[in-house]
């Protein structure tokens, strides 16, 4: 997406059977903040077809299975001001992002 990423933590992980694709995922879901005046760009316009930003309530279409067996979960996502000051509850990991691609 080309966003740089400030602080990021562990939210969630779901473990995430397919067996209609023959596919088994666990999937580790981060929070992060970012600079307000960045747009996500589509840089893999072959595995999507866009990004946007969109209320957690309100979540647009058809998500990728992890990601709306979360949002079922009934996963409350943080304020992003909760998120910059470290109050939200995490685990040990860093909250410096700058080694992450």
């Amino acid at each position: 997406t080309g966003i740089e990423l400030k602080k990021c933590y562990f939210a969630a992980v779901t473990n995430d059977v397919m067996p209609e694709d023959g596919k088994h995922y666990i999937t580790i879901m981060m929070v992060a903040t970012c600079s307000a005046d960045q747009e996500p760009k589509l840089l893999e316009p072959n595995k999507s077809d866009g990004w946007s930003w969109e209320p957690w309530g309100k979540l647009p279409g058809e998500l990728f299975h992890p990601l709306q067996k979360l949002h079922a979960s009934n996963f409350k996502l943080p304020l992003p001001s909760a998120i910059a000051s470290a109050a939200f509850p995490s685990t040990a990991f860093s909250p410096n992002c700058a080694h992450m691609p």
